[in-house]
Parts: structure tokens; C-alpha cells; sequence
């Protein structure tokens, strides 16, 4: 084996030592038998080794610690397994973990690295958005054309929908998985500050704190725009307020997203499934991605329910 195994007595004093080669040893065999470490071995190492003695002796378990030591002019470092044996006599394996710390500081250096990166792109991602949300702003005040006007604003919201990921990815840690209510109650906000008739629309909203993946998230986002915006489109025309509820809850594997409005429904509860507008053929098309089911129950209004697995 590689390894050194020495015994100690509880003092710390070298009783036996075994090594394939001695060279590993930063002094000759015979120098330290017989020896206290506390004598012979430089601080922090002495201290180190002797606590671990004392914490084992005093638990009777297994103690396992690490320490360097410079050998032949070069920092090694060292993980000691000091297990109490009998008689107030220790055995130590002294293993050569070295390479092993040099590998694991390389992989947190290229982790950080990545890291950096990463945000980097998440950060000129956002700012690109951001720059076609304000070219696409400026284009809709030089319009005196509604129609125009409206379309540009859809536009201009979904863009927002997938900034605004970019957005709280750039504030998190964990790219993996992301906070949902966080994402979506942000995205409500930028969304409805863009709409018309924001004053007289009352939103609330329940959304549940759990964690989904980007790849899911942006898909939501962008369906979550087109109902809301929808709503705010249709189902209140000619009225001085109005209420809208957005639901978002996870059952063990599946999610429930419902947005319901007290406007004024569909005409054809039949149709509800079956709108040819851009917007709907956005939410049907993302809704498969999602592998989900999207429904419309018309009424007292009109209640959109997506379901999905997560």
C-alpha cells in the first residue's frame, strides 16, 4: 500500500511506523521513533494530529483529519484516519491526498469559471431583451394606429415574459431549478405596467412556492402572457373594473395554472377551444411542448385552466 501506518501511545509518541517508501516521510524513520509528534512535527500539523489522538481516545470512534506538511520543498497535503486501539495505543493511516485536493481546487476553479460565464450570457441575454422591449416601445409611441399600437404591446410582453427569466436567473445560485412563485408574481408585474386598462383591473394572485426548470418555466411565462393579456383585451370592454385570478398549484407531479376573470365570456361557450388568434395557437402549441391539456369554461366569465407534468 501507498499509505503510512504509524501507532502512537496517547502522548503522541511514534511507536511504530510502516512505509513502502520512506522518502514520504519528512524525517528519517529513526528520528521519529520514539518521539513525541509534538516535538518533531511543525504546527499547525502537531496540533492537528494531537486532537484528533485526544478525540478519539475520548469517544473511542474513528477520527479522521486533514493537515500539510512541506516535504522536499513542496506542500503536500495529508488526510490522517486515527482509529484507538488498546492499552491507550492508536493506530494512524496517513494517506497522500495531494493530487485529490489539486483535482477538486481545479474543478471549483473551472465551476467558478463557468459560473462567470454563464451570468455573463444570462446578463447580455437580458440586456438584448431589454433593447428590443424599448425599440418596440418607441415604435408604439410613433403609431397613432390602435391596432398597431396593440400589436406592438403583445410583442413588446412577450419579450418581457422571457426577460424577465433572465432576469432572476441572474440573481440566483441554482440555474437548475427555479423559484416559480418568484418568477411569475415578477412577470405579472412587468406585464400588467404595459397593458391598458391596468387602473381599473384588480389582479390577485395565488401562486404556490415550488421550483421548476427553466426549460418548463419559459413555456408558462409566455402562456401566462398571452391569457393575461387576452383578458385584458377582451373581457371587459366598456367596463370600469374588473377581477382577475391567477392560480398556480402543484398536485405530487402535476401543476394547475388557472386565470379567471368576471368579464364578460364568450358568446359561443362552443368556440372556446377553438379561437384561430395568434395568441390561442401560442398558448395550444406551448401547452404540447409542455406535454399538458389546456381547457375554457365561459360563463360568468371565463376561466382558463392549463395542466401539466412537472
Amino acid at each position: 500500500t501507498p499509505d503510512l501506518f504509524i501507532t502512537y501511545d496517547k502522548a503522541g509518541v511514534y511507536l511504530e511506523i510502516a512505509t513502502a517508501n520512506e522518502n514520504d516521510l519528512f524525517l528519517k524513520k529513526e528520528e521519529l521513533l520514539g518521539s513525541k509528534l509534538s516535538e518533531v512535527l511543525p504546527e499547525p500539523a502537531a496540533s492537528t494530529i494531537m486532537q484528533s489522538i485526544a478525540d478519539a481516545l475520548s469517544t473511542n470512534s474513528l477520527q479522521v483529519t486533514e493537515y500539510e506538511l512541506e516535504i522536499q520543498n513542496t506542500i503536500l497535503v495529508f488526510e490522517a484516519r486515527i482509529l484507538p486501539l488498546f492499552e491507550d495505543k492508536l493506530l494512524a493511516q496517513i494517506i497522500n491526498i495531494t493530487e485529490r485536493k489539486r483535482a477538486e481546487e481545479e474543478i471549483q476553479r473551472q465551476l467558478a469559471e463557468k459560473e462567470t460565464l454563464l451570468k455573463e450570457v444570462h446578463h447580455r441575454i437580458k440586456n438584448n431583451m431589454a433593447q428590443v422591449e424599448g425599440l418596440l416601445s418607441l415604435q408604439t409611441e410613433s403609431t397613432d394606429n390602435p391596432e398597431v399600437q396593440a400589436a406592438l404591446r403583445e410583442a413588446m410582453s412577450r419579450v418581457q415574459s422571457m426577460r424577465v427569466l433572465y432576469d432572476t436567473l441572474l440573481i440566483r445560485k441554482d440555474y437548475e431549478d427555479i423559484s416559480v412563485k418568484d418568477y411569475i408574481e415578477r412577470l405579472i408585474n412587468a406585464l400588467v405596467a404595459v397593458l391598458p386598462q391596468r387602473e381599473k383591473i384588480t389582479i390577485k394572485q395565488n401562486i404556490a412556492d415550488f421550483t421548476l426548470s427553466s426549460k418548463k418555466l419559459i413555456p408558462v411565462g409566455i402562456i401566462i402572457n398571452e391569457l393575461v393579456t387576452n383578458v385584458f383585451k377582451y373581457s371587459f370592454p366598456d367596463r370600469e373594473e374588473g377581477h382577475v385570478l391567477i392560480e398556480l398549484n402543484k398536485t405530487d407531479a402535476r401543476a394547475t395554472l388557472t386565470i379567471e376573470d368576471d368579464g364578460v365570456g364568450l358568446a359561443d361557450p362552443a368556440t372556446a377551444n377553438k379561437s384561430t388568434g395568434f395568441g390561442l395557437a401560442i398558448v395550444q402549441m406551448l401547452v404540447e411542448q409542455l406535454t399538458g391539456t389546456y381547457s375554457v369554461e365561459t360563463g360568468n366569465g371565463r376561466r382558463s385552466v392549463v395542466e401539466f407534468a412537472i
